[in-house]
């Protein structure tokens, strides 16, 4: 592929209109996820209480720290929680970056910064100290459901993840329907 061929295909994937909304997009994702974030995180790490009912009986918040990822997996390995971590930054940025539809951008970039949020505050929580213990390379967990016994603890940053994947998934198996009665109905003319 000659560097000809590739301008060419990169600018077919965006146009001018295109590349505006998704800089909205982009510039108000960061925006309001950053202030969600590290609003809460400060927040819960600078209270006194270490666990609070919320929601009634439905999610307490009860502030940890997480050195793993997913359920607190890879938590004796840095290195690797790392990698993975910058792996899912990276491929929904990518995958992101190629998406033409505006919902799907949306979704992937929210998933995608949130990824990098947590390593954010990976990095932020390296060598902290709270409630007289020092951290090194953890996230800072505290949300909960409380009718599930030993429930995972998360972040505000893991709930855009899923919230995001989900409303893709959704959006995904829509769209993927309506172009099946779209084909359905042009092959049946």
């Amino acid at each position: 592929m000659n560097n000809k061929s590739i301008k060419t295909y990169l600018s077919s994937l965006i146009n001018k209109k295109d590349l505006i909304i998704k800089s909205i997009i982009v510039l108000a994702s960061i925006l309001i996820i950053s202030l969600f974030v590290f609003l809460l995180r400060n927040h819960f790490l600078n209270s006194k209480t270490q666990e609070l009912n919320f929601m009634g009986d439905f999610i307490s918040i009860k502030i940890t720290t997480n050195q793993g990822i997913s359920f607190g997996q890879s938590k004796d390995d840095i290195v690797l929680a790392n990698t993975l971590q910058s792996i899912f930054f990276i491929i929904t940025f990518l995958v992101a970056i190629f998406t033409k539809d505006n919902i799907c951008f949306t979704c992937l970039f929210i998933a995608s910064y949130s990824g990098l949020c947590n390593l954010i505050d990976r990095t932020l929580v390296d060598n902290m100290t709270y409630n007289g213990e020092i951290y090194h390379n953890a996230v800072v967990d505290y949300f909960q459901f409380k009718f599930i016994k030993n429930s995972a603890i998360w972040n505000i940053q893991d709930s855009f993840i899923v919230c995001s994947m989900i409303i893709l998934f959704i959006y995904s198996t829509v769209m993927i329907i309506k172009k099946g009665k779209q084909d359905e109905n042009q092959v049946s003319k």
